[in-house]
C-alpha cells in the first residue's frame, strides 16, 4: 500500500498518512481528520475544528510533534531506513 502511493517506509514512520474512501491520501493531521469522521466519539471533534478553521493551526502542531517525536525514536538508531 505504502508503494502505491510512493511512501517510503522511513516517511510513513516520520508523518501519519490516511487514505480516505475514495482512494485520497491524507498527511498529518488532515489524516487524524478522516479517521476521526469515522469514529462516533470523535466525529463532533472533526466537525469542531473544521468549523473553527483550525486545520492549519492543527497541521503545524502535529508536524512538529512528529518531527520530535520521530527523532527521540530514532535517536540511538532506527529500522526506517528505506
Amino acid at each position: 500500500m505504502l508503494e502505491q502511493h510512493g511512501i517510503s517506509k522511513r516517511q510513513a514512520m516520520q508523518v501519519l498518512h490516511v487514505t480516505d474512501e475514495q482512494g485520497a491520501l491524507h498527511r498529518g493531521a488532515p489524516g487524524f481528520m478522516v479517521i476521526w469522521d469515522h469514529l462516533p466519539g470523535y466525529r463532533h471533534l472533526a466537525s469542531a475544528v473544521r468549523l473553527l478553521r483550525l486545520e492549519s493551526v492543527m497541521q503545524s502542531v502535529y508536524l512538529r510533534f512528529a518531527k520530535w517525536r520521530f527523532g527521540r525514536r530514532c535517536r540511538s538508531g532506527c529500522s526506517a531506513e528505506q
